[in-house]
């Protein structure tokens, strides 16, 4: 069983890193810039680059850091920090039911979206991320799985109101990039 933040779900998964880990690891050296790393995640949809020199790991530079540059006055100017969330955010967004199975989100992020807000009844009732469904499932390419008796068969008592982080939290769109920064590292 995997426990997530408000479900414990059955699975059948990996128990050793080496059956869970990412081979393709993306590293940059640590004289390139900062934005090259923020435009490789950008362009890859992940999280963090690796930082190394030599074949050996001086640090990791990830979405966080960023973060937390957008807070700091002296690297980030006050116009930045004082735009809109409403000017920045993606409007175009895409949703899940409760009752949305592994197969319907992962079908719905595979457009680069990592993060779906769950919906009942047009109500906001959690939010699931891309992490929360491959923890859940412990699957890597579960998206590639076409056989409908192989979803059944994984499917079972498996939906979104399971794996949600429940209370999301939320942000006003004239709110600034700044106070976003901050509720999202909080």
């Amino acid at each position: 069983r995997v426990s997530t933040r408000d479900a414990s779900v059955a699975y059948a998964g990996p128990t050793v890193v080496e059956q869970i880990m990412t081979t393709e690891v993306v590293s940059q050296s640590p004289d390139e810039s900062a934005a090259e790393a923020c435009r490789t995640m950008l362009d890859r949809s992940i999280a963090g680059v690796v930082v190394a020199a030599d074949d050996k790991i001086c640090g990791i530079v990830t979405q966080a850091d960023f973060l937390k540059q957008m807070l700091d006055r002296s690297l980030v100017s006050e116009a930045c920090r004082s735009q809109t969330v409403a000017e920045r955010m993606s409007k175009d967004v895409v949703t899940a039911e409760r009752q949305d199975n592994a197969f319907a989100l992962i079908r719905k992020m595979a457009k680069r979206i990592h993060h779906l807000p769950v919906m009942e009844g047009g109500k906001l009732v959690g939010i699931v991320s891309d992490h929360d469904v491959r923890r859940a499932l412990a699957l890597d390419h579960v998206d590639k799985i076409t056989d409908p008796a192989e979803e059944v068969r994984l499917m079972a008592d498996f939906d979104a109101g399971k794996i949600m982080s429940g209370d999301p939290r939320t942000i006003a769109p004239s709110a600034t990039l700044a106070e976003a920064a901050r509720e999202m590292l909080e």
